[in-house]
């Protein structure tokens, strides 16, 4: 009996299985195979390592000429620890063995080492140890959540807004203010006015330093930590309302989780967080119930971009939201945009991830003329593919104020000059880069949390709360965003912005007017949660009819539909699903990311459709290919009619 399991598709009918015999002719006779074959140990190694071997070039913070710090990424079931001991005994891997969930890190190996390890069955593929860093290079009015939670509709019964109440937010940076969980900064341990003390809001701060470095001591020397964490959730420090100004964080009533991956004794912006993200995403998940995680750090530009698999940390990172579907993980997009690359994009590695929120950086109000237009210095996508090396998904998926943002500066008397601050406020400094807009984005995902669970609107099954996905909290801000616009009305190309700037107003779910029958103004599903409803199998369809009423004479409707779904760990989409909205009356159909320079292999799709007539349209998820016959696809679509007005000429 043969016996094969599909571990990966690839592209083009193409799949990555495993063979449980070594005779391929019963493979090979079937009709439907036109081909099975061993991977080619030399297919094994990534475009990074080829670059570096090719070339002869010196790796990036390199151990040494000819030698090379490597990641080896394994196959699915392959285990680490195992293979590990298997290298030891049959290859002379000479230096250290790091080992994680399902990768290796081995430092000074030569070519002849990786070409031996690339011969094991184990593996999958060989990249470069890619070095990371910080990306450090008034917000609220940009984005607006001022607007969004003075509605009444996004209140709680005594009146507060809600700005992440009963949210906990990890971050994954260089420490906090002084390193002390009992000396917070004011800027989490104040109320608004700054006159009482309030409980803290720091629970915890977590060494996430990779094993075999120095125990991190959580103390923020460059300040970039606690500039990030007072982004995200700081309040109290400074308030002036006449001029619609705050330091307020975009989640000022959540709680923190800070994870220090800031070497202690290195320049303070170089980063090792464990070699498995796993172990980074899962301590604060489970111990503090954590389900927003905000990284603002990322590879070092080496001057080519890279793809999924040049490390282990994107497949990681989908991995771990296909796990824990209720966990949103956002990174900064990074701060190469003016930097050259051969594709005319710098996104990739880990920010590449399908399943996360890659962040670029737009200008913003402060002193800054063009608040709509993007950071020169926010890295370009589209994501890069081996497969064919051509450009597929898009990324960034949003983008964020990201200049000149305001935030708490760390009381650490060390701490190095990297930005500027008004002598008024000495426990405020200035910042720019994508590392400032991501923190913009974790706090927005944490109030959308919380006040789709505080008012009910969460999903539930049989009466019991269900936190919403991953998939309904990136939907609802990807549907919200703006677009934006050069100087003339020209959209930014998508590369640039991805599905927009993040608003607020737009993105918080409204419930629906009295008397309406269903909630076609703006409404969401998060389909696939529940267990009596697992997901999509493949050739099954989920179907939604609603009515698209007259907005009276003279006034057109734009209706925005965007659909997310949380993939399979892979460099292509593993799981296909497929958006399409259809007027009933009409017959017309839009399907889904008809856009310039965007190709539908992606799992964020969007439709908008401009001067939607009225009647009756029907919005459909089909799911075209679906890897394995017992696999299912969830997903979360969201949908808004808005007031149609032509784009603005700045």
């Amino acid at each position: 009996m043969m016996k094969v399991t599909i571990d990966e598709y690839l592209e083009d009918g193409a799949y990555l299985c495993r063979y449980y015999n070594d005779n391929f002719k019963p493979i090979r006779d079937l009709r439907y195979i036109a081909r099975a074959n061993i991977i080619d140990p030399d297919y094994k190694t990534t475009p990074a390592l080829r670059s570096l071997l090719d070339n002869d070039k010196l790796q990036p913070k390199s151990p040494g000429p000819g030698q090379f710090d490597i990641e080896v990424m394994l196959h699915k079931g392959a285990e680490a620890k195992d293979t590990a001991m298997t290298l030891q005994s049959t290859v002379d891997i000479g230096g250290k063995v790091s080992v994680g969930r399902s990768l290796l890190r081995i430092c000074s190996v030569d070519r002849g080492t990786i070409n031996a390890i690339s011969q094991l069955d184990a593996v999958r593929a060989i990249g470069p140890v890619i070095p990371l860093k910080l990306m450090n290079y008034f917000a609220w009015g940009d984005i607006q959540l001022r607007q969004a939670t003075a509605d009444n509709d996004f209140q709680g019964t005594s009146g507060e807004q809600y700005m992440g109440q009963g949210e906990v937010v990890a971050i994954a940076d260089s420490g906090l203010d002084l390193g002390e969980l009992g000396n917070p900064h004011p800027a989490f341990a104040l109320q608004p006015d700054g006159a009482v003390p309030a409980p803290n809001r720091v629970l915890a701060l977590l060494d996430a330093v990779q094993e075999g470095f120095p125990s991190a001591d959580h103390k923020d020397r460059s300040g970039h930590g606690t500039h990030v964490a007072a982004s995200v959730l700081g309040d109290g420090l400074f308030e002036d309302v006449e001029k619609n100004q705050s330091t307020r964080g975009t989640a000022s009533k959540a709680k923190l989780v800070m994870q220090t991956v800031v070497l202690p004794d290195g320049d303070g912006e170089s980063v090792a967080p464990p070699i498995d993200l796993h172990d980074l995403f899962l301590p604060p998940y489970q111990q503090f119930h954590a389900r927003v995680a905000n990284n603002s750090w990322g590879e070092y530009w080496n001057g080519v971009q890279a793809i999924y698999d040049d490390n282990g940390m994107a497949r990681t990172c989908d991995d771990f939201v296909r796990e824990k579907w209720d966990h949103v993980i956002v990174f900064a997009a990074g701060n190469d945009g003016t930097l050259k690359s051969e594709t005319g994009a710098q996104i990739g590695g880990a920010v590449a991830a399908k399943n996360i929120i890659t962040v670029g950086a737009t200008h913003s109000s402060r002193n800054d003329s063009y608040p709509n237009l993007v950071a020169e210095i926010s890295s370009r996508g589209p994501i890069r593919n081996d497969v064919h090396l051509q450009h597929r998904r898009i990324k960034p998926d949003l983008v964020a104020p990201g200049v000149k943002l305001v935030s708490a500066k760390s009381r650490h008397e060390d701490m190095t000059a990297c930005g500027d601050h008004d002598q008024a406020f000495p426990l405020l400094r200035y910042s720019t880069g994508t590392s400032m807009a991501a923190p913009i984005v974790s706090g927005c995902a944490a109030t959308l949390r919380s006040a789709l669970i505080h008012t009910g609107r969460g999903t539930a099954a049989n009466g019991n709360p269900v936190g919403p996905s991953a998939a309904l909290i990136k939907a609802l801000l990807i549907n919200g965003a703006i677009t934006l616009f050069d100087h003339w009305g020209v959209a930014l190309p998508m590369r640039e912005q991805g599905f927009g700037r993040v608003d607020m107003r737009n993105s918080l779910p409204r419930p629906p007017p009295p008397g309406a029958d269903y909630p076609v103004q703006h409404g969401y599903v998060d389909y696939g949660i529940h267990p009596e409803e697992p997901g999509l199998a493949m050739g099954h369809t989920w179907d939604r009819v609603m009515t698209i009423r007259d907005p009276g004479p003279g006034q057109h409707r734009r209706f925005k539909v965007t659909l997310v779904y949380t993939d399979l760990p892979g460099q292509i989409l593993q799981n296909r699903l497929l958006l399409t909205l259809r007027h009933i009356d009409t017959g017309e159909q839009i399907n889904g990311n008809i856009f310039e320079d965007v190709v539908r292999d992606n799992n964020v799709q969007q439709v908008v459709w401009d001067n939607i007539p009225t009647g009756q349209v029907s919005l459909r998820v089909n799911a075209p290919h679906i890897v394995g016959p017992d696999e299912r696809q969830t997903f979360a679509i969201v949908w808004r009619l808005y007031d149609f007005n032509p784009p603005p000429v700045l």
